[in-house]
């Protein structure tokens, strides 16, 4: 083998430099190639079975109990500490699925008017139910410090009889933030409400695949889990010269999501008009339609409080306007007493309320709801409701329909919780540059260069190598052709054809594009299974393979000019 020169050294620590850095250049884009996908999820699936980490049991919620990087709670994903300080009073599990309550929208709905571009009514369309977002924020309220944080992936546009309640109770609310979203244009597409602690929500699919995760966009659009980073945990990125930094640390503006919490059981995800007339049966809209004072008179036929019925029938139930006597002569087909009386009736109510106005004396009304105008007497102590949120992250979205699901490694998976995901990422570093992996890549890349600029030598016997298991292999497909039968009219030309090739178009292809596509697949598996980072093979395949046929050009321009000069000295020594 032939010495390797000081040339070759240099131009392979400039050219080992030169693929560093171009190695973070597309580490920092949002394009995932479809091979680079296929990696991915493999190297995934094998990091997962070489910790014993059962993947479809996760993206159902359940964790395995028998290991050590599992946690033996069922609810409970993989155990990790933030690489960031936190502050004292926060206890919280972050990879407890116990750590949060999420709240489905999927099925609460209200119809508004749909408009077209003129401002004409054509139609309607639904969209995520206001009153009962705003008996939420009125609940979430009453203990603006027992939750951590509120995710509301929920998009507030068009208008709604709720909005004004609504917006009165956002502006009271802390900790909460919403999306925002770019048109095609490139323009924003912001919610209505000005006073929203907004955060970009939009990422680049790749084949309809969630893979990467970019966190800023230019010097003003800030994701939602880039804010929360900062709202939660005081931390900052920033952009100095050609890397990113967070806190300090270089790190990825665009990074592959180590999804922490790939699914949520179906019993730890609540819908919203459960969750809401469970801690308040007053809340959460009626069960039996909108409002009862809404325009087009009462679902139930029920009468305004305090007026008459307008309905020709009479009131459908029977039931008094309060303060008045009854009208109908059989009296009320629910036997209720009338507001601010007491009831003749021996037996008392047949419903066992209490009378408006009063006091329940035992507690004892059989449908638990209080007198009029007060809060429920029914799972309404403050104590009790409070530990649905204490210390709890609360995220609001569309978890359960095809709206919002998205393809990732693991499945379908819910926007609002590709957000959580993203800010856990942020949390335990995932996107912060190790400096191991410096020196790593470095010395991957100077070998690779020194295979480029030392092509005769160093890949001498690999080509030998090479080159025998090929020759033994068209050898065995020969044998394999030569049984087809003797007048198959393809067989020799076929079995010629690739002994003619062995020597060249196919070794060569075989000893360039493989090898290195080989080594830089072993390297980045690698550097999968030490830091969650994947390189992007195909780019760098194709670089150094071209790089390898460009070099092995000009040394052939070389060494002929070479020979010429030494066939020419010889020459005229010769005639000397």
């Amino acid at each position: 083998m032939k010495k390797i020169n000081k040339t070759s050294v240099s131009l392979s620590l400039v050219n080992a430099v030169l693929m560093v850095f171009v190695s973070f250049f597309l580490l920092n884009q949002s394009v995932v190639r479809e091979d680079e996908r296929t990696l991915i999820v493999n190297t995934t699936e094998r990091k997962a079975k070489f910790l014993d980490i059962d993947i479809e049991g996760l993206v159902e919620g359940i964790a395995p109990a028998d290991t050590t990087a599992v946690a033996a709670d069922s609810t409970q994903i993989i155990e990790e500490e933030p690489i960031f300080d936190e502050d004292e009073e926060q206890e919280i599990d972050w990879l407890d699925i116990n750590s949060y309550l999420f709240l489905n929208v999927a099925y609460d709905k209200e119809l508004i008017d749909y408009k077209d571009d003129n401002g004409f009514v054509i139609g309607e369309e639904p969209i995520t139910n206001r009153k009962k977002l705003t008996e939420l924020f009125q609940f979430l309220n009453k203990y603006p410090d027992a939750y951590k944080y509120v995710i509301c992936d929920v998009f507030l546009s068009g208008d709604s009889k709720h909005d004004a309640a609504l917006e009165a109770e956002l502006k009271k609310a802390k900790n909460v933030i919403f999306p925002y979203h770019q048109n095609p244009d490139s323009t924003l597409d912001l919610p209505k409400f000005d006073s929203l602690h907004l955060g970009f929500a939009d990422y680049t699919a790749t084949d309809d695949y969630f893979v990467k995760y970019k966190l800023s966009y230019g010097d003003s659009l800030e994701t939602i889990p880039l804010v929360m980073f900062r709202d939660l945990d005081g931390g900052e990125m920033t952009k100095d010269g050609f890397f990113h930094y967070v806190n300090g640390q270089r790190a990825f503006d665009n990074f592959i999501v180590n999804l922490r919490i790939p699914g949520i059981p179906d019993n730890k995800i609540q819908n919203l008009g459960e969750f809401l007339s469970f801690v308040n049966p007053d809340m959460g809209g009626d069960d039996f339609g909108d409002d009862w004072d809404d325009a087009g008179g009462d679902d139930m036929g029920w009468d305004d409080a305090g007026t008459e019925t307008t309905d020709t029938g009479g009131d459908d139930m029977g039931w008094d306007d309060a303060g008045t006597e009854t009208t109908d002569t059989g009296g009320d087909d629910m036997d209720w007493d009338d507001a601010g009386t007491e009831t003749t009736d021996t037996s008392g109510d047949d419903m066992d309320w209490d009378d408006a106005g009063t006091e329940a004396t035992e507690g004892e009304d059989d449908m638990g709801w209080d007198d009029a105008g007060s809060d429920t007497t029914l799972g309404a102590d403050d104590d009790f409701n409070r530990t649905f949120i204490e210390n709890r992250i609360i995220v609001i979205g569309d978890f359960q329909s095809d709206a919002d699901m998205h393809t990732t490694v693991f499945g379908e998976m819910p926007g609002p919780l590709l957000l959580l995901n993203t800010y856990l990422a942020l949390k335990f570093g995932d996107n912060i540059i190790p400096n191991a992996l410096f020196p790593i890549l470095f010395i991957t890349f100077f070998l690779l260069s020194l295979i480029v600029f030392q092509p005769e030598s160093l890949f001498d016997k690999w080509v030998a190598y090479l080159l025998t298991f090929v020759v033994k292999l068209v050898e065995y497909l020969r044998l394999q052709l030569s049984k087809i039968g003797p007048d198959h009219k393809l067989k020799e030309k076929y079995s010629e054809k690739l002994l003619e090739n062995v020597d060249t178009k196919f070794t060569d292809y075989i000893t360039g594009i493989f090898t290195y596509a080989f080594i830089l697949t072993t390297v980045s598996s690698l550097s999968y299974f030490l830091f969650n980072i994947h390189l992007n093979i195909l780019y760098l395949t194709v670089y150094i393979y071209g790089l390898q046929k460009l070099v092995a050009f000009v040394y052939k321009k070389i060494a002929k000019r070479k020979e010429k000069r030494e066939a020419k000295l010889t020459g005229t020594a010769t005639e000397a």
